[in-house]
């Protein structure tokens, strides 16, 4: 007789993930041929186990401690068709898959904000999978980066502006998931960078981590750039200083002086003062706008230096830059009002 092999059934005891019996069944082949011919009693079987015959690979979805058992029935059969069979058992012990993150569709790992004197807020998503199906998969913010400026902000400040999913991006059911991340700068109080001029920026990479159920991690970089704009400086009265004063005619030369508080958000700003205008209310006997003008003077340099942001604004009113007694003309009861416009 000649007798030949066959593999005629395959049953899967464990997680498959969806691989169909027939796949399966091509795992494992036998010879081709009669493995005994009919001058012969004895042959040896030879069996092949692959799973390169379904694309991909078929078993990842096998976490550690899991495991699939296929058991196979080959059969022999002899000239006059009469079988025997063996079972041939393979078993696939599952082991721990990495997750991984990726950026796909819609997703981001960066971006770009101008600050606008107010919080600052952005959000985007990344692709987290992890072959391991009944893995869960966690994600965390573990640390930051800052390239620029910071004015002073702690890292722990800076990391606390990133927020990602409470809870795990996939559960333990799927392999795929979605991690949602949050920048929002109103977790440290005030407009955190109002320091950043024109043309200055910072960037914050932050990690953002994922870990699966055996502890093993991947990770992805967050870049979030703040770019700087331009802030307004401010003159204000602050404490001892003084924006009006009242001066009595003294057959003499009138002189004043005060402070005003100038503060710019923009850290790297000079900021330098001026005096652009004077309106007069009240009798000038001719005196000119020149004139008058010419009797307020105030810092010549910059108050802020461009490595602070306050600054004191000094400013002297003298009538002596105009020859006599300048305001002589004016009887008891008469007054003269001067209005400087001091800019910064």
């Amino acid at each position: 007789d000649d007798v030949t092999p066959s593999v005629t059934a395959v049953t899967a005891t464990g997680d498959t993930d969806g691989l169909s019996n027939v796949e399966l069944l091509s795992m494992l082949s036998v010879d081709a041929d009669a493995i005994i011919a009919n001058t012969e009693n004895d042959g040896t079987l030879n069996w092949t186990f692959d799973s390169s015959s379904v694309a991909g690979e078929a078993f990842d979805h096998l976490a550690v401690g899991e495991s699939l058992v296929l058991d196979y029935t080959v059969v022999v059969t002899d000239s006059q068709g009469v079988t025997a069979e063996q079972v041939v058992s393979i078993t696939i012990n599952g082991s721990n898959d990495a997750p991984v993150i990726a950026i796909e569709g819609d997703d981001s790992a960066s971006e770009s904000l101008t600050e606008t004197d107010d919080t600052l807020t952005t959000a985007g998503t990344l692709s987290v999978s992890d072959l391991d199906t009944t893995d869960e998969v966690t994600p965390s913010v573990t640390a930051v980066t800052a390239t620029g400026d910071t004015d002073g902000l702690t890292n722990a400040e800076l990391l606390g502006m990133l927020s990602v999913d409470a809870d795990a991006i996939i559960d333990g059911v799927s392999n795929d998931g979605t991690l949602n991340w949050t920048f929002d700068s109103s977790s440290v109080e005030g407009e955190a960078f109002d320091h950043l001029a024109v043309g200055e920026s910072l960037v914050l990479d932050y990690t953002v981590v994922v870990t699966d159920s055996q502890g093993v991690t991947a990770e992805q970089v967050v870049s979030i750039t703040i770019n700087g704009s331009n802030d307004a400086p401010v003159i204000a009265l602050v404490g001892d200083d003084s924006a009006s004063e009242s001066l009595t005619e003294t057959d003499d030369t009138l002189t004043t002086a005060g402070t005003l508080s100038v503060s710019d958000l923009d850290a790297t700003d000079d900021v330098t003062p001026s005096i652009t205008a004077v309106t007069a209310t009240g009798d000038t006997d001719g005196l000119t706008n020149a004139e008058l003008l010419g009797m307020l003077s105030v810092d010549a340099d910059a108050i802020i230096d461009g490595v602070s942001n306050d600054g004191t604004l000094n400013w002297t009113f003298d009538s002596s830059s105009v020859e006599g007694e300048a305001f002589d003309h004016l009887a008891v009861g008469e007054s003269l009002v001067l209005d400087y416009t001091v800019v910064v």
